[in-house]
């Protein structure tokens, strides 16, 4: 082979090698081009945009749901999950509610700002109250209680009744005989308190019509023909009964005309 021909084949195979580089080249780059974009198109979104109702486990993180939180992740509104919950935004040492991050006191809670423990205040629902700080929301006489988790406000002689609904004991105030408990039989509202009707069955201690004890007997009575009823003391001899007072008298009543000043004669025949 003359000069020429060879020095012509070198100049071919370099070139063939320069065009299959370039080529090698520009496919990398387009896979380059390629996975960029694709890289851009699959970038995760905040948490927070998708998490309304729960917290997140970093900005581009999980969200965790109500139901899904407990004591050391918790969280509302796509905030970054906080691990202090016993103790809510405001710490532990908050036995009150949180708003806006301050803790409120005794005298600042109320039905519309209630919480315990530091959580953030929220309203008590319909037929509820908000009890002292610490206890969260009661429920109000005549409103549900027991199955649904809420106790009764502390008020006297109110219970869940067993309809699971508050209501009234017996001796108790009320307004209307639908406030009164079931569980003592045909118990009615008398003169603002719940009481076994005369003529019903009652037990010991129970408090009948008229604010009278239950007898003996087991059934509530009116008081017997010469008696009246005299305040706490129950049925008594109309003579011996000082009414202002609601005592019953042993022997006599001595009215000394005026009630407000009547006294129990200590014996028979005394009074002046």
């Amino acid at each position: 082979m003359d000069g020429h021909c060879f020095d012509d084949l070198l100049r071919d195979l370099s070139n063939s090698r320069r065009s299959l580089l370039g080529t090698a080249l520009a496919a990398a780059a387009a896979i380059a081009g390629l996975s960029s974009t694709d890289a851009k198109k699959k970038k995760k979104k905040k948490c927070a945009k998708k998490c309304k109702d729960g917290c997140c486990t970093g900005k581009h993180g999980k969200c965790i749901k109500p139901a899904q939180q407990n004591a050391t992740q918790c969280g509302t509104g796509g905030e970054i999950c906080r691990s202090n919950c016993d103790g809510g935004s405001c710490g532990a040492g908050c036995e009150g509610c949180c708003a806006n991050g301050s803790c409120l006191d005794a005298s600042q809670v109320s039905n519309e700002q209630c919480g315990t423990g530091g959580q953030t205040c929220f309203a008590c629902p319909a037929g509820q109250a908000c009890d002292a700080p610490g206890e969260g929301c009661c429920a109000l006489q005549g409103a549900a209680c027991g199955n649904n988790g809420v106790e009764c406000c502390s008020q006297l002689l109110v219970t869940c009744g067993p309809d699971n609904f508050c209501c009234v004991e017996n001796g108790g105030s009320c307004e209307n005989t639908s406030d009164c408990c079931d569980d003592v039989p045909d118990q009615i509202c008398d003169n603002g308190m719940c009481v076994v009707p005369t003529g019903s069955p009652c037990q010991t201690g129970w408090i009948c019509e008229g604010g009278l004890s239950c007898p003996a007997g087991g059934t509530c009575e009116e008081c017997p023909e010469g008696q009246i009823l005299c305040g706490a003391s129950g049925c008594c001899p109309s003579g011996n009964c000082c009414e202002h007072s609601g005592t019953c008298c042993t022997f006599q009543c001595c009215l000394s005309g005026d009630p407000v000043n009547a006294y129990c004669c200590p014996d028979e025949g005394c009074c002046a």
